[in-house]
């Protein structure tokens, strides 16, 4: 009789031996006797498997703990639980497995005499314990091993450590192969430590880490996070890292590169534990590992990878008081510069708390000061001011006194402490430097972060001392100049570098003397523009200088709100006069200045004030909100409107109506852009003024009412979401200031709620408006209503009790219900209320799905899309196919238990309804249920299983007969697919319809995919294909029948399908030509006679690769497609043609290769070719891999490349440096015809790549150009660096004056600002710079430490 598992809950409490000793009736411990029933009825435990493992673990934790024994009958038991749930779908399942077989291995261990003889790794482990024997020979010859395995593993060699001497060759083989599998790599890594414990293995071992690290397939960040980590954590396998370490040293290939940075980084780390690694040295640094010419290479990597991991090993040491040499700093500072405009946020986060980490190592620093006198306010920087200005602000000059006059007596530490400095001003100027408008947007905003952090003086604080810091004298380091490069990114098109900006601006202590008149004049101008980005900076500029001048605020918000006012005044003459003197560019700065220079703290103390809340009270009723409320009332015709392109209003149209479509269309969306703003920048001040100043009272009852009837007009009478979603955040603002308000004459959110629920009476005044298909914000509306109730559930019980009621009323109010409903299940502030109504709001969506009308069943089905995400969980993959994600999935027992009702109602919706429509819901919900129920269940998914099936046989539609196969497999337990594998069987294939064939087909395919009766499904499908009963099947079946072949790997003879079939018969066909090892049989087949089947096979290449394809087919398929290409219909067939034949052209035949190479060129330079951009790029670079081009060809050939650097389409980029690569090697060769100037200008023009916006196209560029400045061969330069040396050595490099040489531009920025583009423009490439940033003086010294080869070819004048 099986254990009811809530009996046992007891034994989850604090128990103890006296409670293990408590006997039965004959004598027996309770608790173990419990154990066994459970061990020998587990199989039918389905519906509780979690509880009942952490049950089974708890039991045996407290014999572990009480020092007991188990009989010998119980350990086989325990191995056949662990063995049927060690792979089950819940974590904590397979965890506790893991748990279970730990602790039954300690208990065995203490009964068991055999066991205790092998202890220790010198100890032979010979079979004198049978169990423990036969559990190992498990374990390692698992047929599909899992996490789980290889834990349990783990454990077993952690207990029996001579278990390891048993390990074979091709065992240790297996883990290795297993450690590329991400989901095995952790247990596998475990396992691996383990078996490194046994030093005769170490040369195997590093023979597979090696293998590992050349094979390009396997990833290098398992091995660096997983194994790598794992071994340093050990803390006993240093000289097994060392040995590791000298076996891949003297690579340069990015991967080997990437690998030794790890072994070496982790060696230097393991010093935390205080015992230096090598006698008499009291540091170990990365020299005593890895050579200047590998840390050279490693840090000028085009690989970000390679080049973090050095910056790693070099700024993250372990000893704090461990100071940086100078080869250590010109490193850093290298590494700073190359990658100073990554495009990777991750890298640019990683390369700041890198410096953080180096700028914090000052403690070496500090101990060299306090013992030199001479560092009293010498070497630090002084502020020189000169005499002239520039627009308001004073120019400075910066003037540093390296002064040699340290002390002669005493100069221990001195060239440290100047080595430091050097480094922090270095990376400062570098910095100023990359604020220039010339520099991308990543090197800006890398810029502004870096100073931010580099400005931090805790930065340079150990313990409290602040020697070095006082020596930097940051604020010394500031002057107007400076200064001015901050304040300009404050016009930056980017809003993240505006922010970072102002955000700099603000903590920097250095002060701005600002003229109020020549500063705002500069705002004004942005401000007049209606383009968004001059409204952006203008505010960040007034936010910069009331941050300056705090005293000045109200003074300038009576300026700003007085400004808005003309502008109203000429829309209400005329609404299109709102084009040429905006509203929202001075309402959008007002909104801007009180959110983020207006705090809480200030308000309340201008509140204590009579005099200043007086100012605010009038500020705000007469002058801020009587504008906003003109204004939104004369955008209403436009934002109002339908028509998403743009509204013109009837009454304006013959006064200014432009002449061209394109004006009007302009024209059009000016007005629609301008009118829009207008009210998102209204909406903006009415939030904020009822979430800082109305708590204070100062806001007339009349204001409020208006603002209220402002958002109810918007959320009912608005069409668009962008409208609704500008509104929303200021409405709930106001329903949070009137849920708390006490003054009974101002409106209350409840009666508005009551007023749009009121289905009666009132609800048509509000909901007729709503005539959009989703509600337009009347969701929102109700929402932000129940949301900000600060007590109690009031509204949101009142809600969705008259939502189920409108549910029951007229279509209108049933669209309206589904609707609100979908909006309070996805708002995460319902969340928690909204649960006790999910089975209610479930049923309203199963039966709206059944609806007559189309824009009902539409609201049902968008509320059950929420529905599903709100039970089951956000899928956390893209959704490719029918099935749910695993982990999207609950037992049936789970979610019935939570909507009971739903049960009956979904078999009876199953059974009874023959909508489409209405069958898909539950077929959805089915699908992510699985089967955990015993027979006896209370709610059983057995009765779902012949509905399913029915619906899959009988529909008419192809989608939901696959939902219906879907859901099937997905609630069908073990039996059921035995069941299901039986009625197979039986099925008359010949006597029954078409789509009932193809059901069953993919049941079958399904089941065997979960290897459920994989030998009988493919028997059956032998038995089809043998009787070939199949060959007047319709198309699509047959299609899917000879997949199901190959995917089973069953013959079939493909002469008996007609050639005259359609193309989905001859995918399948074409893949099993391929697959063929009857080599001749394939090549005479007719059906390569056939073009639509070659061109399937072409296809299949080229998604699988040519290795899909037996090599021995190779050169029949290359004449094949050769002979294909000048018959492709169509250019994309003849793109892929060439893409097919470039890997394999060494395999073409003389006589082949001239046939293409003519009809190639006859392509390129035919005026009336077909082929587009791209296929031509693929088709030159296929011919400059058959044959060398002439020098004409060459001149043509470069131009074309020069051309393709500013093609949109990657690919083609990409193929034009193919063809760049392969005109290399003509130019390494030494050609007699090869000139100078030509070399020159091929290298300028694959410069031009260097500056791509895409990294592996930079990359590829940098792989072209590497060896010509003679770097080893397969070693790519990082791409900054190679354009910064090409140009060098070409001549084009010219060297940048230092920013604090440059003059400030006297004119107002806004002249460079377009005031009449709506939009800022888009840059088509976002990383190209105007201007050579970076240091090539560092490069070249860095770079030359690296053994390079000869580059005369190119450059003799540079050897």
């Amino acid at each position: 009789m099986d254990i009811n598992l809530k009996d046992l809950t007891y034994l989850h409490r604090r128990l103890d031996k006296q409670d293990l000793d408590e006997k039965d009736e004959a004598g027996n411990s309770i608790i173990i006797g419990h154990l066994e029933k459970l061990l020998m009825t587990s199989e039918r435990y389905t519906n509780g498997a979690l509880a009942l493992g952490a049950t089974i673990k708890r039991i045996l934790i407290l014999i572990r703990d009480c020092k007991e024994t188990l009989p010998p009958r119980f350990f086989p038991l325990i191995i056949d639980y662990i063995k049927r749930v060690w792979d089950h779908k819940v974590d904590s399942v397979c965890h506790d497995s893991n748990e279970i077989f730990s602790t039954a291995l300690i208990i065995h261990k203490r009964s068991c005499a055999g066991c205790k003889s092998v202890q220790s790794l010198e100890t032979k482990f010979a079979p004198s314990c049978h169990w423990a024997f036969t559990v190992f020979r498990w374990l390692i010859s698992a047929d599909f091993p899992n996490k789980s395995t290889y834990k349990c593993l783990s454990a077993f060699f952690t207990d029996f450590p001579s278990s390891l001497r048993q390990l074979e060759e091709n065992d240790i083989e297996t883990f290795y192969r297993h450690l590329n599998n991400h989901s095995l790599a952790n247990s596998v890594s475990e396992v691996l430590v383990q078996c490194l414990r046994d030093q005769r293995c170490w040369s195997l071992h590093i023979y597979h880490i090696c293998r590992f690290v050349d094979y390009e397939k396997c990833s290098i960040d398992i091995l660096k996070t997983r194994l790598i980590k794992l071994i340093e954590k050990d803390g006993t396998l240093t000289g097994f890292l060392e040995a590791l370490l000298a076996s891949l040293t003297g690579s340069t290939s990015a991967r080997t590169l990437d690998t030794v940075l790890a072994i070496v980084r982790c060696l230097i780390r393991a010093q935390k534990s205080g015992k230096p690694l090598v006698e008499k040295r009291e540091f170990i640094m990365w020299t005593q590992y890895i050579s200047s010419e590998t840390m050279a290479c490693a840090i000028l990597h085009s690989d970000i990878h390679v080049a973090l991991s050095a910056f790693n090993v070099i700024i993250d040491h372990p000893k704090r008081t461990c100071a940086f040499v100078e080869y250590d700093l010109e490193f850093m500072k290298a590494f700073f510069v190359a990658n100073l405009s990554s495009q990777l946020p991750g890298v640019r986060q990683s390369i700041l708390a890198g410096l953080k980490n180096g700028s914090e190592c000052t403690e070496p620093v500090l101990k060299k000061m306090r013992k030199n006198d001479s560092f009293s306010g010498k070497d630090t920087i002084m502020i020189v001011p000169e005499t002239h200005c520039v627009g308001s602000m004073q120019r400075e000059r910066v003037e540093i006194c390296d002064a040699d006059e340290f002390s002669d007596e005493n100069t221990d530490g001195v060239d440290d402490v100047k080595l430091y400095t050097s480094f922090v001003r270095y990376i400062w100027d570098r910095c100023f430097d990359s604020l220039a408008p010339e520099g991308n947007f990543n090197r800006r905003l890398m810029a502004l972060y870096t100073i931010e952090l580099l400005y931090n003086r805790d930065l340079y604080t150990a313990n409290g001392k602040t020697g070095f810091v006082d020596h930097l004298n940051l604020n010394g380091t500031l002057n107007c100049l400076r200064m001015y490069a901050i304040i300009s990114c404050l016009d930056d098109s980017y809003e993240l570098i505006r922010t970072k900006a102002l955000s700099i601006l603000r903590t920097l202590e250095y002060k701005i003397e600002m003229v109020e008149e020549e500063y705002i004049q500069p705002s004004d101008e942005l401000t007049a523009s209606v383009n968004d980005t001059s409204t952006s900076a203008s505010a960040c500029r007034m936010q910069l200088y009331m941050s300056q001048n705090p005293h000045r605020l109200q003074p300038v918000l009576e300026l700003l709100a007085d400004t808005v006012i003309p502008a109203i005044e000429r829309a209400s003459e005329n609404l299109t006069n709102i084009i040429e003197t905006p509203v929202h560019t001075n309402l959008s700065l007002l909104a801007d200045l009180m959110e983020n220079t207006v705090d809480k703290n200030y308000l309340a103390e201008s509140m204590e004030d009579p005099e200043k809340r007086q100012w605010w009270s009038n500020f705000c009723n007469k002058k801020l909100l009587p504008p906003c409320f003109k204004a939104a009332d004369i955008v209403i015709p436009v934002v109002h409107n339908p028509n998403p392109e743009g509204y013109i209003p009837q009454d304006t149209l013959e006064d200014c109506f432009p002449s061209s479509v394109e004006e009007q269309a302009d024209f059009a969306q000016r007005l629609l852009v301008c009118c829009w703003r207008t009210q998102r920048f209204v909406s903006q001040i009415f939030g904020w003024v009822f979430e800082n100043l109305a708590e204070y009272g100062i806001v007339e009852v009349e204001n409020v009412k208006r603002v209220g009837d402002f958002y109810l007009r918007e959320l009912t009478q608005g069409k668009h979401k962008g409208a609704f979603e500008t509104s929303v955040d200021g409405f709930e603002k106001l329903c949070r200031f009137l849920w708390k308000s006490t003054n009974e004459e101002h409106p209350k959110p409840i009666k508005w709620l009551e007023e749009i629920m009121d289905v009666e009476e009132n609800s048509q005044r509000l909901l007729s408006p709503c005539s959009t298909r989703r509600s337009a914000g009347l969701p929102y509306l109700v929402v932000a209503i129940t949301i900000t109730e600060p007590d109690g559930s009031i509204s949101f019980d009142y809600a969705i009790e008259c939502l189920f009621e409108m549910t029951m009323k007229s279509l209108d109010l049933r669209i309206h219900a589904m609707n609100i409903m979908k909006g309070m299940v996805t708002n995460s502030g319902l969340s928690e209320p909204i649960s006790m109504f999910l089975e209610s709001l479930l049923f309203v969506a199963l039966k709206g799905c059944c609806a007559v009308d189309f824009i009902e069943r539409n609201s049902a089905s968008q509320l059950f899309s929420a529905l599903r995400t709100r039970v089951f969980g956000v899928t956390r993959s893209a959704v490719r196919s029918y099935n749910a994600d695993p982990k999207n999935r609950q037992s049936g027992y789970e979610f019935f238990n939570k909507y009971p009702e739903l049960y009956s109602f979904m078999v009876e919706q199953l059974r009874t309804n023959s909508s489409p429509f209405a069958v898909v819901p539950p077929l959805v919900i089915l699908s992510h249920l699985y089967p955990t129920t015993a027979s006896d269940a209370k709610y059983p998914l057995a009765p779902f299983v012949p509905l399913c099936l029915h619906i899959a046989i009988r529909n008419k539609f192809e989608h939901i007969r696959t939902q219906a196969v879907i859901a099937l497999l997905s609630i069908s337990d073990s039996e059921t697919f035995k069941n299901l594998a039986c009625w197979i069987g039986e099925i008359q294939f010949g006597w029954i319809r078409q789509n009932h064939i193809f059901t069953s087909l993919q049941i079958v395919r399904g089941m065997y995919a979960q290897d459920q009766s994989r030998s009988f499904l493919a028997n059956i499908v032998s038995e089809i294909v043998r009787t070939k009963i199949w060959l007047n099947w319709k198309d699509f079946v047959v299609s899917y029948l000879l997949k199901l072949c190959n995917k089973f790997n069953i013959d079939f003879d493909m002469d008996d399908v007609v050639v005259e079939k359609p193309v989905l018969v001859k995918r399948p066909i074409a893949e099993r030509l391929l697959r063929s090892n009857d080599v001749l049989k394939a090549e005479l087949s007719p059906w390569l006679k056939d073009y639509e089947t070659r061109r399937q096979c072409f296809i299949i290449i080229q998604k699988k690769g040519w290795d899909f394809c037996n090599k021995y087919l190779w050169a029949q398929m290359i004449n094949l497609a050769i002979r294909d290409l000048p018959e492709a219909p169509q250019q994309v067939d003849s793109a892929r043609i060439l893409n097919l034949l470039y890997p394999k052209h060494t395999m073409i035949t003389e006589e082949s290769r001239e046939k293409l190479c003519q009809f190639i060129r006859q392509e390129l330079y035919s005026e009336t070719s077909l082929w587009n951009l791209f296929t031509k790029s693929t088709a030159c670079k296929l011919l400059t891999k058959l044959e060398m081009p002439s020098a004409d060809e060459r001149e043509a050939l470069l131009e074309w490349i020069n051309g393709c650097s500013d093609v949109d389409e990657d690919s083609t980029r990409l193929n034009a440096l193919c063809v760049a690569r392969d005109l290399s090697y003509t130019l390494k060769n030494n050609c007699d015809d090869v000139t100078k100037e030509f070399k020159l200008s091929f290298i300028r023009t694959v410069s031009l790549f260097l500056q791509d916006c895409e990294h592996e196209i930079r990359e590829m560029a940098s792989e072209v150009l590497s060896p010509f400045l003679g770097a080893p061969a397969g070693y790519v330069l990082n791409p900054f660096v190679c354009r910064i040396l090409v140009a060098d050595h070409t001549g084009d490099y010219t060297c940048d004056k230092r920013f604090e040489d440059d003059l400030i531009p006297n004119e107002p920025l806004s002249e460079s600002v377009d005031r009449d583009a709506l939009f800022a423009a888009c840059a088509e490439n976002g990383y190209r710079e105007q201007k050579y940033f970076g240091d090539v003086d560092l490069f070249k010294d860095i770079y030359n430490l690296i053994d390079r080869a000869p580059s005369s070819f190119i450059f003799p004048e540079c050897d």
